[in-house]
This record gives structure tokens, sequence and C-alpha cells, in this order.
């Protein structure tokens, strides 16, 4: 996976579709320091957001505290097999991306 990327991974149980995401970025809060001794710059995702058939139903809003490569898990109901589940990012530098896949069974 590439910085900024997010993986995105779903599974039905009954009537829900648990929605799995796997995100790969530095999350840099900008209070470390390297070896040098010099602050390393903030790098973080500020939103993320979750849409099914093109309609939004989820939005996070993150921020500096959030770890390195963090893990997101939400629970839908009323989804359909085959149907497309979208991921948008934007972090902090204004760097934007994209993933998407359709709901498994």
């Amino acid at each position: 996976m590439s910085t900024g990327s997010v993986s995105i991974r779903t599974r039905n149980v009954d009537d829900t579709t648990f929605v799995e995401l796997r995100i790969s970025h530095p999350m840099e809060p900008g209070t470390r320091k390297d070896k040098q001794g010099v602050v390393i710059p903030a790098w973080f995702m500020t939103n993320i957001q979750v849409f099914y058939k093109d309609m939004s139903v989820a939005n996070l809003e993150l921020g500096p505290l959030v770890s390195r490569n963090p893990a997101v898990s939400l629970a839908m109901k009323g989804t359909q097999v085959g149907e497309k589940l979208k991921v948008t990012w934007v972090d902090n530098r204004g760097v934007v991306g994209e993933s998407s896949v359709k709901v498994v069974a």
C-alpha cells in the first residue's frame, strides 16, 4: 500500500455489512523530533468519507492524535451485494485519495 492509501474489506453477517478500512499513512502529529532534534512536520489525515451508492454514509474527522496506519471499522445495514462502496480522504497537506470496492457476500 502506498502512503495515504485505504484498503477496504467488507463482510456480511445476517443483515449487517461490516466494513474494515486499513489506512496507510504516517499520521505525524508535528510534535516529535528526529535524531538530530529537528521537529518532524505535521502530516495527518483530516477527513475520511464513506459513500454507498454515491450517498455519504459516514464522515470521519481525524486529527494529529490518530495513530500511524489506523484501522477503522463500520457496521452498515441495508446494503446489497455487488453495490459500490467508496472511500475518499484528504490530509493536512491537501493530498486527496479515493478507493472503492463492491460489497461482497
